[in-house]
């Protein structure tokens, strides 16, 4: 049976939402996309409801990441 929420590569990520991976890199680095490292070296993995959410724009703030209003 497959896994109903797949972990996903920032590459399988880009590929899925249609963006860059500079673009999924970034989301990443900025804490709008939950990602962790796995293996030997290191490489970014993440759930695909993870990724769902950040495209929807349903990410919620992290800890220690100030909010920004705009008016």
């Amino acid at each position: 049976m497959p896994d109903a929420d797949p972990w996903l590569s920032a590459r399988a990520a880009a590929d899925y939402t249609g963006y860059h991976i500079v673009t999924v890199r970034r989301a990443i680095a900025a804490g709008d996309l939950t990602a962790s490292r796995h293996g030997a070296r290191g490489h970014y993995r993440m759930r695909r409801s993870a990724v769902d959410a950040w495209v929807a724009g349903d990410t919620p703030v992290q800890p220690g990441r100030r909010l920004h209003l705009v008016r």
